[in-house]
């Protein structure tokens, strides 16, 4: 066992889906020069990435238990899959960066109270019920809305709630976090294609698995349109850079989505993974950034 099968384990590559939700919440919250609270703020970025990180633990050792991973996967080697680690010990191990990911938010539940409080003990709890749980939410069909919901608008909003305590639910904020779930839940969606063959085995019902890859493949390019296409939204209120910018990152998603499109899934969609996340953090900050230069502003 090493330091590099435990950060494989993590699944560097998608971390970036934690990483979206910060850098656009921190765009809404300067729009218009808007008043931000950077130390709340920054002690919640660890926690982000912890409850990722304890997420797709929970997920190496439990996908392991239920037959999901076995040595016909074609994803990279995961840990418990490789008998590197016991099943039990990176359970173990995914629990505990749940539970520490609370701790680094303490500043912030001081500073906004239990409205965040809830909320963050709702992602920690849908972190494991993804895979954990008698009902884990990947086996029943509804990874993608957990993944769309929780590392879209649930972290957006709360994320700007962490920078400016006010409207939880506004509607710039749910728009703009619906953008980051789409281009988030695509990660998720490559994922499912790759590895549709040996999830029908172990009962895993993905949408590939459900509905067929084609419908899978046409889920990407959906995802990817509905993404760009709510960029209606900065127009409508003033904030051009965010509608204009994001398209700047297109023709990367054009990219990904032609070899989603024309390629059959296999070994080599492992990269195809790697430009999804990419796309997301690219789409991400483009957002962010052009939601900060806004003079208008955002709820």
């Amino acid at each position: 066992m090493s330091l590099l099968d435990w950060l494989q384990a993590a699944r560097v590559k998608t971390l970036g889906a934690c990483l979206g939700p910060a850098m656009v919440a921190s765009g809404l919250a300067m729009a218009g020069g808007g008043e931000t609270s950077w130390g709340p703020f920054l002690c919640c970025g660890p926690a982000a990435l912890l409850i990722q990180v304890g997420t797709n633990l929970v997920n190496d050792a439990l996908d392991f238990q239920r037959g999901a991973d076995t040595k016909e996967r074609v994803g990279p080697r995961r840990l418990t899959q490789s008998g590197v680690v016991s099943p039990t010990a990176v359970h173990a191990a995914g629990v505990a960066c749940l539970l520490a990911s609370l701790l680094f938010c303490l500043p912030a539940f001081i500073a906004r109270g239990p409205r965040l409080v809830i909320l963050v003990l709702s992602c920690c709890v849908m972190g494991y019920a993804y895979t954990g749980g008698p009902l884990p939410l990947a086996y029943l069909g509804l990874g993608d809305l957990a993944v769309f919901l929780f590392f879209g608008i649930v972290a957006t909003c709360g994320a700007k709630q962490v920078h400016q305590e006010g409207n939880l639910w506004g509607p710039d904020a749910v728009t703009a976090g619906a953008q980051v779930g789409l281009m988030a839940v695509n990660m998720l969606a490559v994922n499912n294609l790759r590895d549709a063959k040996t999830d029908v085995l172990a009962g895993k019902m993905t949408v590939p698995v459900r509905f067929g890859v084609g419908v899978g493949k046409a889920q990407v390019v959906a995802e990817t349109a509905l993404a760009y296409g709510l960029g209606w939204r900065w127009a409508a209120v003033g904030a051009t850079w965010a509608w204009a910018g994001p398209l700047a990152t297109l023709p990367v998603a054009l990219v990904l989505l032609w070899r989603v499109v024309s390629t059959t899934p296999s070994r080599e969609w492992n990269g195809l993974l790697a430009l999804a996340g990419l796309v997301h953090v690219l789409f991400c900050a483009a957002l962010g950034i052009g939601l900060m230069t806004s003079s208008a502003r955002l709820l």
